[in-house]
């Protein structure tokens, strides 16, 4: 019929709906005020440019360059250097 919409949901093979929404609920849970996105290994709390520019002003902070992860597993850079965005779970404060 014209004019008629059908609506439909994705639900991954093996679950029912209600168990798809369940899971859907907890990664939504986990995502809330990380701050920032990226990969698993990688999330980190942002900061606000505001704070940032005020640290510089006051000579508490720096231009963050990324590192090569190579290097760091090496040893050649230690983990000290390595900018809060690039450690796991890092966070700015």
């Amino acid at each position: 019929a014209i004019g008629a919409t059908m609506m439909a949901g994705y639900v991954p093979d093996g679950l029912t709906k209600e168990q798809w929404a369940r899971i859907q609920k907890e990664e939504a849970k986990k995502q809330k005020g990380l701050g920032g996105v990226g990969v698993d290994k990688t999330r980190f709390k942002s900061r606000s440019m505001a704070s940032f520019m005020q640290d510089m002003e006051e000579g508490k902070a720096k231009h963050l360059f990324p590192v090569s992860p190579a290097k760091v597993k090496t040893g050649e850079i230690p983990l000290s250097q390595v900018p809060y965005m690039q450690r796991r779970g890092g966070s700015w404060n």
